[in-house]
C-alpha cells in the first residue's frame, strides 16, 4: 500500500482526536476517541509498527468499557478501575 494512503489514514485518525476535544458529551467523546484509536491502530499495523498497534488496542478496550460504564455494573468495580492490576501481568 502506498505510503501516502497510510499517512492519509493517520491524518483521519488525527481529525477524530481533534474533533473529540470539541465535544461536550462524554459518550460522544469516548466514541470519537475510540474511532481515532481504531484508525491509528490500522495505520500503525500497515506501517509495520505492531507494538504501537497493540498499545492502541488497549486504549480501544478502555474506550469500549467507558462507553458501557452505565450499562454494565461490573465495569465500576475496583478491579477494573485500577490500572495496577495490569502491571502485575507485565
Amino acid at each position: 500500500m502506498s505510503d501516502f494512503i497510510i499517512q492519509g489514514i493517520g491524518f483521519l485518525g488525527l481529525v477524530f482526536f481533534v474533533v473529540s476535544y470539541q465535544i461536550r458529551s462524554n459518550r460522544a467523546l469516548f466514541l470519537c476517541q475510540l474511532l481515532g484509536c481504531i484508525v491509528f491502530s490500522i495505520q500503525l499495523y500497515l506501517l509495520g509498527a505492531y507494538t504501537g498497534a497493540i498499545g492502541l488496542l488497549i486504549n480501544i478496550l478502555r474506550n469500549l468499557l467507558l462507553l458501557k460504564i452505565n450499562d454494565w455494573q461490573w465495569i465500576k468495580s475496583k478491579l477494573t478501575l485500577s490500572p495496577s492490576w495490569f502491571c502485575c501481568w507485565l
